[in-house]
């Protein structure tokens, strides 16, 4: 089996996460500037905040050792208009919470590990200038609050995100560049990138014009959109990008059919190719499935005890 078994975002067994969350058109109406706006997104941001600590401890007393931390626990944080509230959030606000947060971090990581999955809007290839600085500014903040609660820089918590940037991938390679070279040093020390399930960047892509970055196999991704290489094929190539640092994979199972692009309830299978992998050396694999974390221990039963 995988070294660590993981979810995404949202629990489902005994424990059901109550994220909260608001739209940009309600923060506006709330009044840029004011008391009522302030109250509302900390609020938000503070009971967020404390779920996210309520959800490790889920997981560690589950064995939930691998946890996709949800992009969108601080809904407008980053947007321009409502970042000073971010500062205050931070730096003068709800101590405790950040101190509770900071301390379950740590204790989770004694044994686990997490990832984020910035949204899809990220596009560091993007034609558009302002599509492509948003882009920078959300992977920034993913950083800022990984750093705020205490999560070491590197590809222990990488931040996952998908390099497509329309039709011209190649053509929009300065762009990329260009978006590489203005993240700071401790998100650039995070960034990896996934597999994409149609288009252009397969591994071997990503591979070619990105070497030096660490690529997830996407498992479900590669079964739709691939170049004709064996599983296995797969599996070494995309490992060896992680160097030293236990390599992440994702796995789902298509909802009617095999490659369907929408993913089902459960994942029922594991590729034997992963199993035997593991065999030698470890495997961190989130399982991307609806039913969440129950997804994760319906497999983990499947699967107990196979070596």
């Amino acid at each position: 089996m995988p070294t660590r078994l993981g979810y995404c975002c949202i629990s489902l067994g005994e424990h059901k996460s109550t994220f909260k969350t608001i739209t940009l058109t309600r923060g506006i109406d709330l009044g840029l500037g004011s008391e009522e706006l302030k109250n509302k997104l900390h609020g938000i941001w503070k009971h967020n905040l404390e779920e996210y600590g309520r959800v490790l401890i889920y997981n560690m007393l589950n064995s939930f050792n691998l946890y996709r931390i949800s992009s969108n626990l601080f809904p407008l944080a980053d947007h321009a208009d409502f970042k000073y509230l971010w500062h205050d959030f931070t730096v003068c606000e709800h101590g405790t919470a950040w101190y509770d947060a900071k301390n379950i971090t740590r204790l989770y990581l004694r044994t686990g590990r997490l990832c984020m999955h910035p949204d899809q809007f990220v596009s560091l290839g993007s034609p558009s200038e302002t599509v492509r600085e948003n882009s920078i500014n959300n992977l920034e903040f993913h950083n800022e609050f990984l750093e705020l609660i205490s999560v070491p820089s590197g590809y222990g918590c990488p931040l996952n995100i998908h390099l497509s940037s329309g039709k011209d991938n190649i053509k929009n390679m300065e762009y990329f560049m260009g978006s590489l070279s203005k993240l700071s040093k401790n998100t650039h020390s995070r960034l990896v990138f996934e597999t994409e399930d149609k288009g252009f960047w397969t591994w071997q892509k990503i591979l070619e014009h990105f070497p030096g970055y660490p690529i997830t196999l996407d498992f479900h991704h590669r079964n739709i959109n691939n170049e004709g290489e064996s599983v296995k094929e797969a599996i070494d190539n995309c490992v060896s990008t992680w160097g030293t640092f236990i390599p992440m994979m994702h796995i789902s199972e298509g909802r009617d059919k095999p490659l369907d692009r929408t993913h089902s309830d459960f994942v029922e299978t594991l590729p034997p190719e992963l199993l035997e992998y593991c065999k030698k050396l470890p495997v961190d694999l989130e399982i991307e499935a609806k039913q969440k974390d129950l997804a994760v221990l319906k497999l983990w039963s499947k699967y107990h005890g196979v070596t």
